[in-house]
This record gives structure tokens, sequence and C-alpha cells, in this order.
């Protein structure tokens, strides 16, 4: 996805849950929902094959900052995938 930048501690959330870029542009590109994080982050919410990814981002001018990514068994209400 373009103006996607993924920062060091997503790329090493990725690399140890196996989750790949372009699971993470389908949940920013259409999330099943989006929460409010943080110091102004966002989570994008997308359901998966038996778990929820949660992708933590900033959107800047140019696009967005992945700050990390997650697989979670419950979603943003406590809902099940």
């Amino acid at each position: 996805m373009p103006g996607m930048r993924i920062s060091r501690h997503g790329k090493n959330q990725m690399r140890f849950w196996g989750i790949t870029e372009a699971e993470i542009a389908l949940a920013l590109a259409d999330p099943d929902k989006v929460t409010d994080s943080i110091k102004g982050r966002k989570n994008a919410w997308k359901k998966g094959a038996g778990y929820w990814l949660r992708v933590t981002y900033l959107e800047e001018k140019g696009g967005f900052v992945i700050v990390t990514v997650t697989p979670r068994r419950r979603g943003p209400e406590g809902e099940n995938p």
C-alpha cells in the first residue's frame, strides 16, 4: 500500500506472528472496525481465520505509520472471530 511505513517494532511483530504486509494493507483499506487508541493512534480491526488482527497506526500527511500489529483472540468489544 503506498504511503504505508512500518515502525521497527511493527516489523518485529510481523516476523514474530507471521503477519504479511498484504494483511496489514487489507486491514487498513477495509477494516471491520476502527477504534481510538492512546496518543492519537487508531486501531484497525480485521477478522481473520479464528482471530482478529489489530493494526495500531498513526495517520500522517503522506499516509500511515504502522506502530504495531497483533493477532487477538477477542475483537474490539470482546467479540469472538
